[in-house]
C-alpha cells in the first residue's frame, strides 16, 4: 500500500474518475471519503459553512442544514420513528414522564432526568479549570467561556460580542431604545 500525504490509498487516484475511496485515521476514527474528514474537522474548528436562509442557524454539513430546513415547512417530516409523536406532545399538552418525588410532569424523558437532579443534588458536569459543577452540559459550556474569554454571539449592529445569547438579546434592545423618540 502506498502512503501519500495524510491519506492512505490502495492505488494512486485516477483524477478523471468520479470518486475514489480514501481513508485516514484521526483520533481513532477512519473515514471512507475525504469529504467526511473535512466535515469531522469542522467539529473541532467550529466552522459551520451551511447557513439556513430562513433563520440564520448554521451547520457543519449540508445534511444537517437539509434536516433543519424541515422545521420551516408546513409539511413537517421527521427523520426517525417516534419523533413525530414526541413533537406532537407540544401541541397536545401530553406530559407522560412524571417525577415520583414531587409529581411534576414532562413532555420528554430527558427533561425528567434533568429535573431529577434537583432532588438528588447530582451535578455531573464539572469545569476542569475551576472545579465548579453543573446539572446541565449547556451550563458548563457557557461557564467555560469565563475561562476561555470566548464570545461567540456578535451584535450585527455594532460588532460587540457576548458569551451568552441572553446578553446579546439584552444588548440589542439598547439599539432600539436609541431610535425611540420621547414624547
Amino acid at each position: 500500500m502506498r502512503k501519500r500525504g495524510l491519506f492512505n490509498t490502495s492505488r494512486r487516484p485516477d483524477p478523471h474518475s468520479e470518486k475514489h475511496i480514501v481513508s485516514r485515521s484521526v483520533e481513532r476514527k477512519t473515514f471512507a471519503e475525504s469529504s467526511d474528514i473535512i466535515s469531522h474537522q469542522r467539529i473541532h474548528t467550529g466552522e459551520r459553512p451551511y447557513k439556513c436562509l430562513d433563520c440564520g442557524k448554521s451547520f457543519f454539513d449540508n445534511s444537517g442544514l437539509t434536516r433543519h430546513q424541515r422545521v420551516h415547512t408546513t409539511d413537517r417530516r421527521f427523520a426517525q420513528k417516534g419523533q413525530r409523536t414526541s413533537h406532537e406532545r407540544i401541541h397536545t399538552g401530553e406530559r407522560p414522564y412524571k417525577c415520583f418525588e414531587c409529581g411534576k410532569s414532562f413532555h420528554w424523558s430527558t427533561e425528567l432526568i434533568q429535573h431529577g437532579r434537583i432532588h438528588t443534588g447530582e451535578r455531573p458536569y464539572k469545569c476542569m479549570e475551576c472545579g465548579k459543577q453543573f446539572t446541565r452540559k449547556v451550563h458548563l459550556i457557557t461557564h467555560e467561556r469565563i475561562h476561555t474569554g470566548e464570545r461567540p454571539y456578535k451584535c450585527t449592529e455594532c460588532g460587540k460580542s457576548f458569551a451568552q445569547t441572553g446578553q446579546l438579546n439584552s444588548h440589542k434592545r439598547t439599539h432600539t431604545r436609541d431610535h425611540i423618540n420621547p414624547l
